[in-house]
């Protein structure tokens, strides 16, 4: 006895030609028919002209449906890692303070002597928040010494790209640089609307500077690591 009845055959034939996909015809027949079987029944099958244009569409939707399982998925377990490092905030003294910005300044900051004041750049508003939140906790800071410099596209607002790094950082507007625009944006829209170009906060004190720099690089030694070794154990 056959496995499928010709019926069977000839109504998945039929739903073929009218342009369902394999799946499609799975469901509408309540079999799971294996795709090599349904490829042998449709092979002299003539797709309608629009069957392509179906099938590309249905690509992008399936796309777009495993990119928000997927967006789904991360925030959920960004939340929990929120919720179980929550306390870790707590532990952050004075010392742990000046090594966590000495660390943001020997990843990004600008180097002694190319340059003999702390400058330090991110796109990202709360670097540039924890940073110079950080300095200002860590050391007595004169506040008339900091400067910020915005570098930006040239379709963007730049009064109101000044305005918010003003809030983010706390440096007033009398304290900052004209803002300078990439030439290279020029009759180029920006295509990320929530850009805010690259926020650079200056810093008047060579000293400071140096301090900043020497200890994020001592962290990188081998007797510092090793230090390291004996706390966390």
């Amino acid at each position: 006895m056959p496995l499928y009845s010709d019926t069977l055959k000839s109504e998945a034939r039929s739903l073929r030609e009218q342009g369902h996909t394999y799946r499609e015809i799975r469901t509408l027949l309540h079999q799971n028919i294996p795709k090599g079987t349904l490829s042998y029944w449709f092979r002299n099958i003539s797709m309608p002209e629009d069957y392509y244009q179906r099938i590309k569409w249905l690509g992008k939707e399936c796309i777009l449906k495993a990119q928000l399982v997927n967006k789904q998925m991360l925030e959920k377990r960004l939340g929990s890692l929120r919720e179980k490092n929550l306390d870790l905030a707590k532990a952050i003294d004075l010392s742990v303070g000046k090594l966590l910005l000495a660390t943001l300044y020997w990843c990004e900051g600008a180097k002694y002597p190319v340059t003999q004041c702390i400058k330090f750049g991110s796109a990202d508003p709360k670097m540039i928040k924890l940073f110079v939140s950080l300095l200002r906790m860590c050391y007595q800071v004169n506040e008339s010494k900091f400067r910020l410099i915005l570098q930006c596209r040239s379709d963007q607002n730049q009064i109101e790209l000044s305005q918010f790094w003003e809030d983010i950082s706390n440096i007033p507007l009398s304290q900052q640089y004209r803002p300078r625009i990439d030439r290279r944006s020029i009759g180029k829209p920006t295509k990320k609307p929530n850009y805010k170009g690259v926020c650079v906060v200056e810093y008047f004190d060579s000293n400071l500077q140096c301090e900043l720099q020497f200890l994020g690089e001592y962290l990188g030694t081998d007797s510092a690591l090793a230090q390291v070794k004996k706390q966390i154990k």
